[in-house]
C-alpha cells in the first residue's frame, strides 16, 4: 500500500514540476531601442512576450496584443483605460521602398536574466535615409 502511495506522490510531484514551466511565457524579451532622426535620438524600453499564437508588447503605458488565432490586434492605453481592436486584414503589409530588405542582426555574446529567464543579447540595425533604429534585445 505504501508503494502505491509513494508512486502517486511521485507522479504528483513530477506533474507539478513539469507544469511549472508551462505557466511562463514561451519567449520573453526586454528591448531598448534607440532611434535617430532629424530631431535627435530617442530611447524606448519594451518588453515582448510570445506564447503560442499570441504576442504582447508593452512600452510606456501602451500594450499591443496580437492574437493570430482571432486575426486581431488590440492596442491598449493603460493610462487612459481605453483600447482599440484592429483586424489584421486591415493592416497593410506594404513597406516604403527605401527600407532595407533585411535588418542587420548580430549576437553580442552577452547574457542577462529577464523575468527570471536567462537570455542572449542581440543587436539589430534597420532603417532608411530618414530614420535609423538600433535595437538591443535579450532572447531566452
Amino acid at each position: 500500500m505504501k508503494s502505491v502511495l509513494y508512486k502517486i506522490v511521485g507522479i504528483a510531484v513530477l506533474l507539478v514540476l513539469t507544469s511549472r514551466g508551462g505557466a511562463s511565457a514561451g519567449v520573453v524579451m526586454a528591448e531598448t531601442s534607440f532611434a535617430a532622426d532629424a530631431r535627435g535620438s530617442i530611447a524606448q524600453n519594451k518588453t515582448l512576450y510570445i506564447q503560442g499564437n499570441k504576442q504582447k508588447i508593452e512600452e510606456e503605458g501602451i500594450a499591443q496584443i496580437t492574437d493570430l488565432d482571432k486575426n486581431l490586434v488590440y492596442i491598449i492605453d493603460q493610462n487612459r483605460g481605453v483600447f482599440a481592436e484592429i483586424p489584421l486584414q486591415t493592416l497593410g503589409s506594404e513597406q516604403p521602398a527605401n527600407l532595407h530588405d533585411e535588418p542587420i542582426l548580430t549576437k553580442t555574446g552577452k547574457t542577462r536574466v529577464v523575468a527570471d529567464h536567462p537570455c542572449h543579447e542581440y543587436r539589430a540595425a534597420d532603417g532608411n535615409k530618414l530614420e535609423h533604429a538600433t535595437i538591443s534585445a535579450c532572447v531566452s
